[in-house]
């Protein structure tokens, strides 16, 4: 049968169901997106992989170290007494609080879901602390833009679900896209193929393992001249199977034994757990503690470098914007503050350069420039420091006077302890020579 050059196309149209159904017809991996699933289930998702998969763990617990591993420090707008105040009431806040501990858990948790929650409540007094149930957050009103002005959380089980408006909430996110919108994204959004094959490997780790340690046993009885009936081969089967140490069994047909399993390594199994730990490296902007471990010195510290200048360093910048406009700034105004006082965060101890910088400037004074000038181009408080030095200056003419009256009194005591005796009699005691 001679086929047509105008059939071809038609026969070729005919047999593309055939040869697609040749193809892989497997389950699909199904591509996840922050929209995939409500809120509530988008947090029970990478709740479970940061449960399940200690690599993922790691990075978010990192992450929230590298970000607090300074410290949090407040710095007065100025140097007048109203400034200082406000910074010391702000710094008062913190420990009441217990702020640390607060971004500690927050960065983790924001990290790993998008978003986090806190709430601020004015009466009777100020406080600031953690949603619960952060899953059951979501939007009850929205303004005419579209932006969300009030919060609730949807509680089940007929319980009144507790509102709060735009000003009494905190919504620490990132990243907010069509999809997730008004929720930030997870950093684990793109590599949950990795983290699930990373679980997975471990499961079929502990399987192989298990099958290599107790392999699984073949034995053929007999041959193709002597063949054992179903009832002994019932019997050989069973004295095996309850073989003692010690016991000898004895048959007259021939046996063979061949291991079934446990005894075929896993292929490239370091290459697929680099490249599934790379992508979750890559992903989540954070190297765990393998990685700067088994990396050279140089190799870890630009690591670092990159990880502050891509992550760290921008979150920490978000979160004291949110700490100053959102929590200081009301917080200051209730207490009757101006806002023009509200205190900037930084996030390392101010003091940490001043010995570098004295000693810069130690050197221009040993040159000539006068003490004062140094000290304020180093950024000390030269009042403090005028004060400081007529205090010792005091001190130090108040000790000079107190010796020149200890000097005024020491003839006489030295007169009185050379002439002991009232009359100015003076005996000698001679010792008897022996004969």
């Amino acid at each position: 049968m001679k086929i047509g050059p105008f059939q071809i196309g038609k026969i070729a149209e005919k047999l593309k169901g055939f040869w697609s159904s040749g193809s892989y017809t497997g389950k699909k991996p199904q591509k996840y997106h922050p929209g995939l699933f409500p809120w509530r289930e988008r947090c029970i998702h990478y709740d479970k992989l940061l449960e399940s998969n200690a690599y993922a763990k790691s990075c978010a617990w990192s992450l929230a170290g590298r970000v607090l591993e300074n410290g949090l420090y407040l710095e007065a707008t100025d140097k007048y007494d109203r400034a200082v105040e406000a910074m010391e009431r702000c710094e008062q806040l913190n420990t009441d609080i217990g702020m640390k501990n607060l971004l500690y858990d927050t960065v983790a948790q924001w990290a790993a879901h998008g978003s986090f929650f806190w709430e601020k409540t004015f009466d009777p007094v100020f406080d600031v602390k953690a949603v619960p149930n952060q899953e059951m957050m979501e939007p009850a009103h929205a303004d005419e833009n579209g932006e969300i002005d009030r919060w609730r959380l949807a509680l089940w089980g007929g319980v009144a679900n507790p509102e709060w408006s735009r000003e009494e909430i905190v919504h620490f996110c990132w990243m907010r896209t069509s999809q997730s919108y008004p929720y930030g994204t997870s950093l684990f959004t793109g590599c949950e193929t990795e983290l699930e094959i990373l679980e997975q490997l471990e499961l079929d780790i502990k399987e192989h393992m298990h099958r290599t340690a107790f392999p699984q046993t073949a034995i053929g009885v007999g041959d193709d001249k002597s063949k054992p009936l179903p009832d002994e081969i019932n019997d050989i089967r069973a004295s095996i199977k309850n073989w003692q140490p010690g016991e000898i069994h004895a048959t007259s047909y021939k046996l063979t034994q061949a291991n079934i399993s446990g005894d075929r390594p896993i292929q490239n199994l370091g290459d697929v757990l680099e490249f599934c730990k790379d992508n979750v490296t890559d992903s989540f902007l954070i190297s765990p503690i393998s990685k700067l471990y088994n990396s050279t010195y140089a190799s870890s510290k630009e690591m670092q470098q990159m990880e502050n200048a891509r992550l760290i360093a921008p979150m920490q910048t978000l979160i004291g914007h949110i700490l100053e406009q959102e929590i200081y700034k009301p917080y200051l105004e209730w207490l009757g503050f101006s806002v023009r006082v509200v205190p900037s965060v930084e996030w390392e101890n101010p003091d940490a350069e001043k010995p570098e910088i004295a000693d810069y400037w130690l050197k221009w004074v040993q040159a000539g420039i006068p003490l004062m000038y140094a000290a304020e181009q180093a950024g000390f408080d030269v009042d403090k420091l005028e004060a400081a030095v007529q205090k010792d200056e005091a001190e130090k003419l108040k000790r000079q006077q107190e010796f020149a009256q200890f000097q005024k009194t020491q003839p006489f005591q030295q007169g009185s302890q050379q002439n002991p005796n009232q009359s100015g009699e003076v005996w000698e005691v001679r010792k008897k020579p022996s004969v």
